[in-house]
């Protein structure tokens, strides 16, 4: 009551000042105290009606856990079956129960474990509203909740959606818990996905977070990525959605600033205070022109045919045959022209580059301990090989695992037990590139 009133006063105070003063003016000392009662009557408002509902749905959870304990049960009930028959189905030994005679019964008032997965509020003229996704051993259960003294079990969501035993597209191993379908269909592990999320904080060829070129909507998942991870999500989204970026030019901050400008303006950075200019990028430097530092290395670039990416200006390296380049901002482009790619007339690979590619390829899929064919065996296949990759640049790939190590050709990294091959062109790839990059 004390914080509705405090908060009532300070709002008839301001609203009683308003059109007295300039936009344009300072705020008093006065002006800003008011500011402050009001944030903390609204902070004491906000955790007394988040303890009351608190308090509620702890009471309706305690009357009605033996509904919840039931259906539980009638689920296992049901899976322990549908095991059994399947097992019949297949002609495998059954398993030793099947039925609910073999399940624990319900023992006394136990309450059975639950997990808030979800939590939404939804405010409307008859008042504010909660829906909640919980979950228990085996299910979800969705419960909504209004003016904080109404609850209603509303449905169990089906085990197949979230809690079904399925196989992890990026471990590649049996879950047990919670999954997450990803937009492709593939089913991901949370810590999977988890850890999917934090490589992409801080590796921008992995950013949007994605599976089989489709990213994931993070509404639907980010409750599995716990708030440290979803706020340094969210933060490195902010930079990683900026084309021409500003960094602190100081090496040992280098703290992401701002948007690149058309002149020389002088960008504070947060973390160190320290002052960029937002058209150069190096020191702020007020009244004189901008230095020429990255001429050297441009011209470098030139003289070994680098090209710049025109969305993010990074250089980048031609080192297969194709010119379609596409940039770890995303951007993709002609590597002759720079043009977004499809809208030029350039040719669409390097010639030598194409075959030496094919040549790679084709040596290194020879079976071991075998003698190497033919010379003219040899330049049959790497022929065919190129002209695959020529009808094929742009691979819908169809991926099969190889045993034994080598090496990714996207990004470099060494694997000691396996890779993945694709049966289309050949081209071996890791897991994280082939799921989150190709």
């Amino acid at each position: 009551v004390a914080a509705e009133l405090a908060l009532q006063d300070t709002q008839d105070i301001s609203a009683s000042r308003k059109g007295k003063a300039s936009a344009l003016t300072p705020k008093t000392d006065e002006e800003i105290a008011f500011e402050l009662v009001a944030e903390e009557a609204r902070s004491i408002l906000t955790h007394t009606r988040e303890l009351t509902f608190a308090r509620s749905l702890d009471d309706a959870l305690r009357a009605d856990h033996h509904i919840i304990g039931e259906v539980l049960r009638a689920n296992e009930v049901a899976r322990s079956d549908r095991e059994y028959a399947f097992a019949l189905s297949q002609g495998r030994a059954s398993p030793s129960t099947s039925t609910s005679d073999a399940l624990p019964k319900a023992v006394g008032r136990q309450v059975p474990s639950l997990r808030l997965t979800r939590f939404s509020q939804t405010t409307s003229p008859d008042g504010t509203s909660y829906s909640l996704v919980i979950q228990g051993p085996a299910d979800l259960y969705k419960i909504e909740v209004s003016d904080h003294d109404h609850v209603q079990l509303v449905s169990v969501i089906s085990t197949s959606w979230c809690c079904r035993q399925e196989m992890c597209t990026f471990c590649r191993e049996q879950t047990n818990g919670t999954v997450v379908r990803a937009p492709c269909g593939h089913f991901w592990d949370t810590d999977c996905l988890a850890d999917l999320f934090r490589a992409a904080t801080t590796d921008e060829s992995l950013f949007p977070p994605r599976c089989c070129q489709q990213p994931f909507i993070l509404k639907d998942v980010q409750h599995h990525l716990g708030a440290e991870l979803l706020r340094a999500f969210n933060t490195i989204a902010v930079e990683f959605g900026t084309a021409n970026r500003v960094y602190c030019h100081r090496p040992t901050c280098s703290a992401f600033i701002c948007s690149a400008t058309e002149t020389s303006t002088v960008q504070l950075c947060r973390a160190c205070l320290a002052q960029t200019c937002g058209r150069c990028k190096k020191r702020a430097h007020v009244g004189t022109p901008c230095a020429t530092d990255d001429a050297p290395i441009l011209a470098l670039a030139e003289q070994e045919g680098w090209a710049r990416c025109p969305g993010c200006k990074h250089l980048v390296e031609l080192t297969q045959g194709c010119y379609h380049i596409k940039c770890r901002c995303r951007k993709q482009f002609c590597y002759l022209c720079a043009e977004t790619w499809k809208n030029c007339t350039c040719p669409q690979w390097d010639e030598q580059m194409l075959l030496t590619t094919a040549r790679d390829r084709v040596e290194r899929d020879l079976p071991a301990g075998r003698p190497a064919p033919p010379v003219a065996r040899l330049q049959e296949m790497v022929t065919q090989a190129a002209e695959r990759l020529r009808v094929d640049h742009e691979c819908q790939h169809w991926w099969t695992y190889r045993s034994g190590a080598g090496q990714c050709e996207h990004c470099s990294y060494f694997l000691p037990k396996f890779l993945l091959r694709c049966q289309r062109c050949s081209m071996y790839a890791c897991v994280r590139c082939s799921r989150n990059r190709l």
